[in-house]
């Protein structure tokens, strides 16, 4: 038998000399599926086409795409600049031992370990990965503002400067550690998530690869 041409049987159920549906042959079958309107978001099968040197790649002019590039560069620039100068700041600022310092550290990176497992179970969940997703940038902007006090100067204005109380301090390693571990597996999920059945998905990959390692060197750099 041909593959490409083999003939589906008829039906051969038939009800009062009515015959079934005419034969399909496996091409058309096929087709069928590939132009079935019920799935959402592209089909993988509408990318399998030759570009040319000068064209773009198709996941450039997807909006989604550079939503992703957002989320990697800004996502890495405030979670790397953090982690580099969180010893500097414990140890100058705040004028704790290096030993206390290495606590705080092991504590935001042990939160991150559990976060990472937990959110990315919680993240490939139908029900709450949208909830997930919400709450990883939440838990992480909370982290970041932890760090700060804000204080009532005699003139009636306010100042804001980092704090130096070790209890928030140790509530900040916690917060920000988990907000850490859930933003950076969202990040490294969603490409996967919405184009990982297309092709050309490895330098889809690469792309934000760079952009997360650009977010990281500016952040370090400017901060």
């Amino acid at each position: 038998a041909e593959a490409a041409g083999a003939v589906v049987p008829r039906n051969l159920a038939q009800e009062g000399g009515v015959e079934g549906p005419p034969p399909q042959t496996v091409g058309q079958m096929l087709a069928e599926v590939v132009d079935d309107s019920s799935t959402t978001g592209p089909h993988p099968a509408a990318f399998h086409h030759r570009r040319a040197p000068w064209q773009l790649p198709w996941w450039m002019c997807q909006a989604a795409t550079w939503h992703l590039v957002g989320m990697s560069f800004f996502a890495l620039y405030i979670i790397n600049s953090m982690i580099m100068t969180l010893g500097l700041f414990l140890r100058l600022d705040v004028g704790l031992p290096l030993a206390v310092c290495g606590l705080y550290s092991s504590v935001v990176f042990a939160m991150s370990v559990a976060s990472k497992v937990a959110f990315g179970l919680a993240l490939d969940s139908p029900r709450y990965g949208g909830a997930s997703s919400a709450l990883a940038c939440v838990l992480l902007l909370l982290g970041t503002l932890m760090v700060l006090k804000v204080s009532r100067t005699d003139a009636g204005g306010f100042t804001v400067e980092p704090t130096t109380d070790h209890a928030r301090l140790l509530v900040f390693a916690v917060v920000y550690g988990l907000g850490y571990g859930a933003v950076y597996t969202l990040v490294q999920s969603k490409a996967a998530k919405l184009f990982g059945s297309c092709p050309d998905f490895c330098e889809l990959q690469g792309f934000l690869a760079a952009c997360q390692y650009g977010g990281g060197f500016f952040g370090v750099l400017l901060t």
